[in-house]
């Protein structure tokens, strides 16, 4: 076993510390000194290893922070998109709605007796075309009548 190179350090600690640290050694069986040296050491390595642990928490706090924005982000624009999806269904059920109205009103139409489906302004068309050939004739009367008169 290859022997390390040490280094001698003293440095005052208060009598409350020094308690813990020989019932510790006591519990365990080593010097004060050995039980100080494994602590400081235990400190040493583990301390670094809290940074990392904290550091790591932080950055996963930020990565939530981050991720729950964009979820946040996403789900509003797919409200939005989805409000857009519900609104042009409601658009086309009105089409739909209406194109199956017309179909069957053409359809009843289609279904009736000839005479029922006159349109109203082919009565009218009719009704002008007698009353034209009425003034026609009333005027061929009078203008014969006019001639029968004045060439006897």
């Amino acid at each position: 076993m290859e022997s390390r190179k040490t280094t001698t350090i003293s440095f005052r600690i208060d009598d409350e510390l020094k308690k813990k640290l020989l019932d510790a050694s006591e519990r365990e069986n080593k010097t004060i000194t050995v039980k100080a040296k494994e602590a400081l050491t235990e400190y040493l390595e583990i301390n670094p290893i809290r940074g990392m642990i904290k550091n790591t928490n932080l950055e996963i706090h930020k990565t939530d922070l981050d991720i729950t924005g964009k979820i946040k982000k996403w789900k509003g624009a797919f409200d939005t998109e989805y409000i857009g999806i519900l609104e042009n269904q409601k658009l086309l059920d009105n089409y739909h709605q209406k194109i199956k109205q017309l179909t069957e009103q053409i359809e009843n139409k289609t279904t009736k007796p000839i005479n029922q489906n006159v349109k109203p302004t082919e009565n009218l068309t009719v009704k002008l075309c007698l009353f034209s050939l009425g003034i026609i004739a009333i005027n061929s009367l009078i203008t014969g009548a006019f001639f029968v008169y004045f060439l006897r």
